[in-house]
């Protein structure tokens, strides 16, 4: 269970770098990096009685990608561990496996898919593009796009797919065959990921192409259709990191829209429930989109002129207005809850945007959020080491004395929670520097360790 929660839950404290160089240096990276380097990639992988051989290897990755989004100092952590090699050489073998035999297996294309944004995210800062380089990344991406084109069947010419890829982004193209057009969707993001390819994808202007595609899917009633709007706004995510296609977006009525979703998105008790499943994915694609331009070059004007600070802030609030019942009983109002948390760490590095949501009262929203947070778990947990109760403000000075490895073994639903509980937290800066002082990185390596070996 843990074993996939503990990388996610690091990435916000990793973002300092004595406590990246920890993470670095200890053995549950040691162990990650071995899950990854000998996962065995065969036709069986992760099928039969070898289920559950994914997890482990999708949990190295995340670590990687938490280390990627850090600042300079701690990604040169990450620059000389065994990482970069790692996911080139998993790439690799997934390469070897026979057609055939991949399109029989999900699970060693989610990897592939997994390795490919990972290394997307390392290519973005030039030390670790040179390990890559180093390790044979060029390569090894030129042959995982060739391997994705076989699998899907696309008719892609390898040398020069841009022109391909606009001609089948045509609305009328997509309208006839939705499965081609998802996958041709999946390619882009995978292309993406090679700074060569995402190059030319911005510079071939597939951009304007996916715009429109989005604003004639959204309002096309098809649900097929309808379903292949978040894989445009993650192509469009990544294609943001040049501040032109950011600035296209962002002119767009993408935010609008993404505004638009965040406020009038019904979360109460029964949301992404029963017949109102799926309701999770409009949100969620609003904040994907808001954090790419937050991680973009572009000036971030037109997020406070789309008004998407006041509309972070209402959604966070109006999932806290939830009882801790219901929020305990709904898995997709606390992701939703998390992902709010995730986008305003990221916006808050932009002290324009940062003073907006300061008006939007986003300090006291953080910490209802929290508050409704704990109240979703038992209140014997929160005890100290001599077994008396800890008061509700005293939480974040004490994660480490309740992230004992005992209590945490015998429920391991309430460890869930209680990491989903830290990395909402570790998003308020004053809090994730008195987890450092309580040395909780130190406590989430340890418990990472019993469920990742």
């Amino acid at each position: 269970m843990c074993i996939r929660d503990s990388p996610k839950t690091m990435e916000n404290l990793l973002k300092d770098p004595e406590i990246a160089k920890q993470i670095v240096n200890s053995n549950f990276m040691k162990n990650a990096m071995s899950n990854l380097d000998n996962a065995p990639i065969d036709k069986d992988f992760n099928k039969g009685p070898r289920e559950g051989e994914l997890p482990g290897a999708e949990a190295a990755l995340d670590l990687i990608q938490a280390l990627a989004n850090t600042k300079g100092e701690s990604k040169l952590a990450l620059k000389k561990s065994s990482g970069p090699a790692a996911v080139v050489k998993n790439v690799n073998l997934i390469c070897d496996v026979p057609i055939d035999d991949l399109k029989k297996n999900p699970g060693l294309l989610n990897l592939l898919n997994k390795d490919l944004d990972t290394i997307g995210e390392m290519n973005k800062f030039p030390p670790l593009k040179f390990q890559l380089n180093k390790a044979g990344a060029p390569d090894a991406l030129k042959r995982a796009h060739q391997v994705l084109r076989e699998v899907n069947q696309l008719p892609i010419s390898p040398s020069d797919p841009v022109d391909n890829i606009k001609s089948l982004l045509d609305p009328k193209t997509v309208e006839q065959n939705p499965a081609q057009a998802e996958k041709v969707l999946d390619l882009i993001n995978a292309l993406a990921n090679d700074p060569r390819m995402n190059d030319k994808l911005n510079k071939g202007d597939c951009v304007k192409p996916l715009i429109d595609l989005w604003e004639n899917m959204r309002k096309n009633n098809n649900p097929e259709l309808q379903k292949i709007t978040g894989k445009i706004l993650k192509a469009l995510g990544k294609l943001s990191k040049d501040p032109e296609t950011a600035k296209k977006i962002a002119d767009s009525s993408i935010l609008k829209n993404a505004a638009k979703n965040l406020n009038n998105t019904p979360v109460d008790a029964k949301f992404n429930k029963g017949s109102r499943l799926g309701e999770i994915q409009k949100p969620l694609e609003a904040l994907d989109i808001i954090q790419a331009i937050a991680d973009s070059d572009t000036d971030k004007q037109p997020l406070i002129d789309n008004n998407i600070p006041q509309a972070i802030i209402n959604n966070l609030n109006k999932i806290a207005d939830n009882s801790p019942e219901d929020l305990k009983k709904n898995p997709g109002l606390k992701d939703l809850l998390q992902k709010g948390l995730d986008t305003l760490d990221k916006l808050k590095k932009d002290p324009k945007v940062w003073k907006e949501l300061e008006k939007a009262e986003a300090p006291k929203a953080i910490q209802k959020a929290l508050d409704k947070l704990i109240d979703t778990l038992p209140k014997d947990l929160f005890k100290d080491r001599n077994g008396q109760p800890i008061p509700k403000e005293e939480i974040p000075e004490t994660f480490s004395q309740i992230l004992d490895n005992d209590k945490v073994k015998e429920n391991p639903e309430n460890a869930k929670n209680l990491l989903d509980l830290i990395k909402a937290a570790s998003t308020d800066p004053a809090i994730a520097e008195k987890m450092k002082k309580d040395n909780v990185p130190q406590a989430l390596t340890n418990l990472s360790l019993i469920h990742i070996s």
